[in-house]
């Protein structure tokens, strides 16, 4: 007897680094690197002995920026999933 790829009744297991929970820390501490990152800029812009080091914090805001916007597509997939699977069961 051949088992059945994905069963209608299983819900699908999420590892624990990938829960909505955390995803959702995740987004906070990434706007607050966002922020952190972006003052950086700000003071790196403002001091001229500084300004050739303007790359670091920029480098960590694009970066904070990426993770945010992963994250927050990777949630929002979810949820549209789970709305979809839902409209469908109704």
């Amino acid at each position: 007897m051949r088992l059945e790829q994905s069963p209608s009744f299983r819900r699908v297991i999420i590892p624990w680094y990938d829960g909505d929970g955390i995803c959702k820390c995740m987004i906070a501490l990434m706007l607050a690197v966002l922020v952190f990152a972006a003052v950086g800029v700000s003071v790196a812009n403002g001091e001229p002995d500084f300004a050739p080091y303007a790359w670091v914090p920029l480098l960590l805001l694009c970066m904070s920026l990426g993770v945010l916007i992963s994250t927050s597509l990777r949630l929002l997939r979810r949820r549209r999933a789970r709305t979809e699977a839902y409209d469908e069961y109704e």
